[in-house]
């Protein structure tokens, strides 16, 4: 079983434990090894990641904006706006509906048309696009799921270490199985696709009930 320094560190020997070697060229593959592992279970589970909000402006006349360094998925994105009674109080908050690229392009075809924003798609992998362009400037908030922090020796938790230890180690032990003892991904697969399975019924009963438990050690 795993040590229990559930760490940047701890998954590092477990990793070396596991594969009967702690020699410096394995120790040198191994941050590779665990950041593939996290972009893989990034992949394989949304219930893992943290959802995020924060409050920005968005300039007038800019019908684009970067995303978030570390964005992963869109949940809901607002503008604050004013009504008819106190037009000059922006305390209101109107989502905008999210749309494909092609559709905002097509509702909207002249970006220098300036107005309220109404909806948003993802530009590129940088990037968001809305439309129409906003006539002003506009407070927005963004919520959204964010990737896990990438893991290092200055980064030494996140929240796969905090709440799906096992299922980080048993993704690592795939990735450094090419590297050596190829006869235990069978081992390994299984582990992984077990673990990992416990998690997505757990995601599936909270999307049912409500209930989620963030830990499965």
């Amino acid at each position: 079983m795993p040590l229990a320094q559930n760490d940047y560190f701890g998954l590092v020997n477990d990793i070396q434990q596991y594969m009967q070697n702690s020699s410096l060229s394995l120790s040198n593959e191994i941050p590779r090894f665990i950041s593939n592992a996290q972009q893989s279970i990034a992949l394989d589970l949304k219930s893992i990641e943290d959802r995020v909000t924060r409050d920005f402006t968005l300039e007038a006349s800019q019908p684009t904006f970067p995303k978030p360094i570390d964005y992963k998925n869109l949940s809901t994105f607002y503008i604050f706006t004013a009504d008819l009674v106190t037009p000059l109080v922006y305390n209101i908050l109107t989502p905008l509906k999210s749309a494909s690229l092609d559709y905002c392009y097509k509702y909207s075809p002249n970006q220098s048309i300036l107005g309220q924003p109404k909806y948003i798609a993802e530009a590129d992998v940088y990037n968001f696009f809305i439309t129409p362009t906003p006539k002003q400037n506009y407070q927005a908030r963004i919520i959204y799921y964010q990737l896990p922090l990438a893991l290092s020796e200055l980064t030494p938790t996140n929240t796969l270490t905090n709440n799906a230890y096992n299922l980080l180690l048993y993704r690592c032990l795939l990735e450094a199985i090419p590297y050596e003892k190829a006869d235990e991904r069978t081992k390994y697969d299984q582990l992984y696709t077990d673990t990992l399975g416990k998690y997505q019924r757990e995601e599936q009963m909270r999307k049912t009930s409500g209930y989620f438990t963030r830990s499965l050690q």
